[in-house]
């Protein structure tokens, strides 16, 4: 009788306790939770990135034409493939009438001068732009007594990179304009010469991509040796990829991984089909490397966001936005915290953790916030140089720990 008194007082002296500890809604019962695994926070560089199918091209084509006016066409002096330099000779024609051809010829360098003159006067007037708090998007000129207006992001960061972009492109304008107006210039001293075969230069740097077999315009063109990379985005896409945004190109026949940034979008689909998405090409510059052709396919990664530095923890750890973190005077807090990019399982953390600090990994039902924790003992990381700087604390704590036990 005695002994089945005993037991039942010991099974109402436990239950009582396991109801008075959950019914504790105020804490004023001290707990201890027992930690097996935690984890550091630690540093990280993350992004976000898109991942497209691209393929190198040439960054442009230009086209040499032949006014049948001038004369009839005699022979091409260079070939499909071959590299050429603006001023190498590239065709000659036969002269038909001296007095026609020298008037055309006028005529085409007095075009192309005011050429010269209107894009020496946008370079100016774009150079005098100032981004720094541009009031509106839209910058107006006037350029040989014609109004032009160039549409110019907002924002003083995407407006800068687009005025430096810009400039190159009407430099670059400027300089196959002049170089136009030089192959001209030759082709007029030759007649002046009573030559009745007139030499034609080139225009351009590049490559030889093609000759008209049947002499139809243009008679020739010539692709630029300098390489970008080309891909399609759709048109969500399109609202969130941006000029200068980096990007990494990852070669499929090789191990190469060359680097650059978006630099051209263009505001025109493909193909506008009723029924079907819409596709936008987009252009990347690189930093070409070495054999590299027109016509290499790759994979385009284009870096949206990214955090360089970040705290991160695995993201196992973080539960419902918040992480049990283990404090320095042995108690434990459920810390909710920011999450930012996600990047190989792991997160980043904005705010609420700094890293170095310590969290538990799995989520217990002993855990409790501002609760005292104990971790399991770990050999491997006591030796004798750390017992001998704190005798005191490392005894008190051992008595701690097997008295919890």
């Amino acid at each position: 009788m005695r002994k089945r008194m005993l037991i039942v007082a010991i099974v109402l002296f436990v239950g009582i306790n396991i109801v008075l500890v959950f019914m504790d809604d105020k804490n004023t019962i001290n707990r201890i939770a027992f930690v097996t695994n935690w984890t550091t926070a630690t540093e990280a560089d993350m992004s976000e990135k898109l991942h497209k199918p691209g393929v190198i091209t040439s960054k442009e084509e230009n086209y040499v034409y032949f006014d049948q006016q001038l004369g009839s066409f005699q022979t091409y002096l260079v070939e499909e493939g071959q590299e050429v330099t603006a001023g190498d000779p590239i065709f000659t024609y036969h002269l038909n009438g001296q007095a026609n051809a020298q008037t055309t010829l006028e005529n085409e360098i007095d075009r192309l001068m005011a050429e010269v003159n209107g894009i020496e006067e946008a370079i100016a007037n774009m150079k005098r732009y100032r981004v720094e708090n541009p009031e509106t998007t839209i910058s107006t000129f006037k350029v040989a007594d014609e109004t032009h207006e160039i549409e110019i992001p907002g924002n003083p960061g995407e407006a800068a990179l687009f005025k430096e972009q810009y400039v190159i492109e009407k430099e670059k304008e400027l300089t196959q304009t002049n170089a136009q107006i030089t192959s001209l210039e030759n082709q007029l001293a030759d007649l002046e010469n009573r030559q009745t075969s007139i030499t034609v230069t080139s225009p351009y740097d590049g490559r030889v991509k093609a000759r008209a077999a049947s002499l139809d315009n243009p008679v020739m063109t010539i692709e630029s040796t300098d390489l970008q990379v080309t891909g399609e985005l759709t048109e969500e896409e399109t609202t969130y990829v941006k000029r200068g945004m980096k990007v990494e190109v990852a070669l499929d026949k090789t191990d190469a991984v060359l680097t650059g940034d978006v630099n051209q979008i263009s505001k025109t689909p493909n193909e506008v089909e009723l029924e079907k998405e819409s596709f936008y090409p987009f252009t990347a510059s690189i930093a070409e490397g070495e054999d590299l052709l027109p016509g290499y396919h790759s994979e385009i990664a284009i870096t949206l966001k990214e955090a360089l530095g970040a705290t991160v923890l695995p993201k196992a750890d973080i539960f419902e936005e918040s992480v049990w973190k283990l404090q320095g005077d042995g108690t434990m807090n459920y810390l909710p915290i920011k999450q930012g990019l996600e990047m190989d399982g792991k997160i980043e953390l904005t705010s609420g953790l700094a890293s170095g600090e310590f969290v538990a990994e799995k989520p217990l039902v002993s855990y409790r916030d501002d609760a005292s924790f104990l971790t399991s003992f770990q050999p491997e990381e006591l030796t004798w140089n750390k017992l001998a700087s704190n005798q005191s604390e490392w005894k008190k704590y051992l008595t701690m720990g097997i008295l919890s036990r």
